[in-house]
């Protein structure tokens, strides 16, 4: 274990107390992944110099990303988003 997870743990007295801090400290970094994955994922914009096939696996990749943290998307949500992050020109 690294030094600065040691420092995060050590206070656990035994592994089910550990495990709890484990819990924790994983259901905040999955809510701060939510928020990052769903600010990617509504504000994703395809650049022109990316080729489309390129800019479909990038937003496609973030799309399968979002289940695994707790947010689900319908098909028309996901197509929405794929339309949306076309260029206008």
């Amino acid at each position: 274990m690294d030094n600065d997870l040691i420092r995060d743990f050590k206070v656990h007295a035994n592994a089910k107390d550990l495990w709890e801090g484990v819990k924790i400290k994983l259901r905040t970094t999955s809510v701060t992944r939510l928020r990052s994955l769903t600010i990617k994922f509504y504000t994703y914009k395809k650049r022109l110099d990316i080729p489309i096939k390129k800019h479909l696996r990038q937003i496609s990749n973030v799309i399968n990303e979002l289940p695994d943290v707790g947010h689900l998307l319908t098909y028309e949500q996901q197509v929405q988003a794929g339309i949306r992050s076309l260029p206008y020109n």
